[in-house]
């Protein structure tokens, strides 16, 4: 077994969607308390181990449809480059390494993180072929984090910003599967596609971006006196260049993580990150 192959069954290019884990501590005003930071690395070091084992088992229940995709046929269980038994070693390594770091954690996040296994296990073994409730799922898994960076260090959360979360998973699901049926067509792709018509995942696209704007809107509006509203023109750029992907079948909303090598995004990314802070914290 290579590494290669090992990095590409735990995916740790997709750790970035557990900083979320850290967003209770920027809005709440406690990012430069320091004493809060150790729990919550621990806290991103799990949600990243349940992230890869679940990436694992994932694959596992999908290797015989990763066969026939274009670009998943290329995944080490499914080429046939790693056996089940060194899967199987891999994840159960890997539960063990979790078990002990969620015990340098409190009991409400440990739920959380269990949760959110569950929820991915639930998720792979039945619920992605269901259509409209694999979204929700994926969404939902994100609320999870999101919700798991307030409890590891007892702090509150604004209920506006679990929705912002809550409905930018959900544009950013239903984008992949628009850009993957254009790219793909249904047939080569899970049976829940299927269902998605072409025009369906268009309303459902212009719908949740429209939420996603509202949402987020409505955050600035009620928490922070208003000064987070300036970051709105920034905000709107960045769905609208996304929606712009989506709609191109471009590789990035198919591939989210892509989005780091469109130079307007990450400018816009870093500008609303920067924004954000000093007007958090400075003013």
């Amino acid at each position: 077994m290579k590494l290669s192959d090992a990095l590409r069954l735990l995916r740790p290019w997709q750790w970035y969607k557990n900083l979320v884990i850290f967003v209770p501590l920027i809005f709440s005003e406690n990012l430069t308390n320091f004493s809060l930071w150790p729990v919550l690395i621990v806290g991103f070091a799990v949600l990243c181990l349940v992230s890869s084992i679940s990436y694992a088992i994932n694959d596992i229940f999908d290797r015989e449809a990763d066969r026939c995709h274009p670009e998943k046929r290329k995944r080490p269980i499914a080429s046939g480059r790693m056996s089940m038994s060194e899967a199987f070693l891999i994840i159960v390594a890997l539960g063990i390494l979790t078990v002990w770091l969620t015990t340098l954690t409190n009991f409400a996040f440990s739920l959380l993180a269990s949760a959110l296994f569950f929820s991915n296990l639930l998720y792979s073994a039945l619920l992605k072929n269901v259509p409209l409730v694999d979204v929700h799922i994926i969404a939902i898994n994100f609320v999870i984090r999101v919700v798991s960076g307030a409890f590891i260090i007892d702090l509150g959360i604004s209920p506006w910003l679990v929705v912002v979360i809550f409905i930018l998973a959900l544009f950013l699901a239903v984008g992949k599967r628009k850009a993957e049926i254009e790219k793909f067509g249904q047939e080569k792709l899970k049976k829940a596609y299927n269902s998605y018509s072409k025009e369906l995942l268009d309303r459902l696209t212009d719908v949740t971006a429209a939420m996603l704007m509202l949402s987020y809107i409505l955050f600035t509006a009620f928490t922070h006196e208003l000064k987070l509203m300036i970051t709105i023109p920034i905000a709107t750029f960045l769905v609208f260049r996304y929606l712009y992907f989506i709609h191109s079948s471009s590789v990035v909303a198919r591939k989210s993580e892509r989005v780091f090598l469109d130079k307007q995004m990450c400018l816009g990314i870093i500008l609303w990150i920067v924004l954000s802070i000093a007007l958090t914290y400075a003013l």
